[in-house]
């Protein structure tokens, strides 16, 4: 579960296309809609060989995270239906 939610905390930074300056994984760019993230610390590679991003064709969307944990050991996590910015009525907040 902590590795999911490392990568669901990433996931901002990613949509806002900052993938070079990530201090945990280091990125290539297999093609134009593929971003490919390798831990860079070793211990961290124990867990998480790889992350694959599939961007959409919209700016700011993806289609697609996959987790590579190891043989036989993978999360997908697939977005659809999804709207970018919508208007969100203030009184579906509550304060505490």
């Amino acid at each position: 579960l902590a590795l999911h939610q490392v990568v669901l905390t990433e996931i901002s930074s990613w949509l806002d296309g900052r993938f070079t300056e990530n201090e945990l994984f280091s990125v290539s760019f297999p093609d134009s809609s593929t971003v490919l993230l390798a831990p860079k610390d070793q211990a961290f590679a124990n867990l998480i060989e790889k992350i694959e991003l599939k961007l959409a064709d919209q700016q700011g969307l993806l289609d697609r995270v996959t987790i590579i944990e190891g043989p036989g050991a993978t999360t997908v996590m697939s977005f659809s239906n999804r709207v970018l910015n919508q208007n969100i009525p203030t009184t579906s907040f509550t304060q505490r």
